[in-house]
């Protein structure tokens, strides 16, 4: 990749199916790695998934997030501070108009991430790790994590199943109380996964559209023999 070997990190406990670069100023970088994915997944995968992690070293991801971070935080907090001062015509701000400024630039600096660079920059580590050669471990990768997706969606109408079903051995204030947290649980869930799947707002694309970005990959390397002339 034309970069030093980044420091590998293994965690000690097995974790989520997961990897994450670091690269804060200095030259060589880091790759954590879970457990979970050395023990789930096969060879070709995992490669795949640390091609994906040196595309961001690779390209430089991290200081460019944080600097883009750290500039929206500000400029955000400041035209906040400058528009509640305007609103207020000259008088004192309280405490909470500071906390305004500060959850206002907050939520600012997460939807500029999330517009400006967030899907960007693991579409571009995704065709790193493609152009390594990894398309076709990438695309199975993303596969059982949407599996995984799918046995979630299992489980939570299984529970919901099992909750209507344990109705009549619960007073009717328990069966209310476990309800109303099973739905406020799936209904986070799945708010999060519409807004992953369906908005610019997620860190991530979806696995649906990098299982299709790497099957195009590998179909655009198909190479069609020429026909040879009499």
């Amino acid at each position: 990749a034309g970069i030093p070997t980044p420091t590998i990190f293994i965690t000690l406990n097995e974790g989520v199916l997961n990897a994450a670069a670091s690269k804060i100023l200095n030259g060589m970088g880091g790759i954590i790695i879970f457990q979970k994915i050395i023990k789930e997944l096969s060879d070709a995968q995992l490669q795949a998934i640390l091609a994906h992690e040196v595309g961001h070293i690779k390209h430089n991801h991290i200081n460019k997030m944080v600097g883009l971070n750290l500039a929206t935080l500000g400029l955000s907090a400041y035209g906040m501070y400058k528009l509640i001062s305007y609103i207020k015509n000259g008088q004192s701000l309280t405490i909470q108009d500071y906390n305004a400024c500060l959850y206002g630039s907050q939520i600012i600096t997460f939807l500029t991430n999330a517009l400006a660079i967030g899907k960007r920059f693991e579409k571009q580590a995704d065709q790193f790790a493609f152009e390594m050669g990894h398309a076709q471990g990438m695309k199975e990768t993303m596969n059982i994590l949407d599996g995984k997706i799918q046995k979630i969606d299992a489980e939570l109408l299984a529970t919901s199943d099992k909750i209507t079903a344990a109705k009549s051995e619960l007073t009717p204030a328990d069966f209310a109380e476990l309800q109303q947290e099973f739905w406020i649980a799936n209904g986070m869930y799945r708010l999060r996964r519409w807004i992953h799947e369906n908005t610019p707002f997620e860190s991530h694309p979806s696995n649906a559209d990098r299982i299709a970005a790497a099957q195009a990959y590998l179909d655009a390397q198909v190479q069609v023999p020429a026909i040879e002339k009499a």
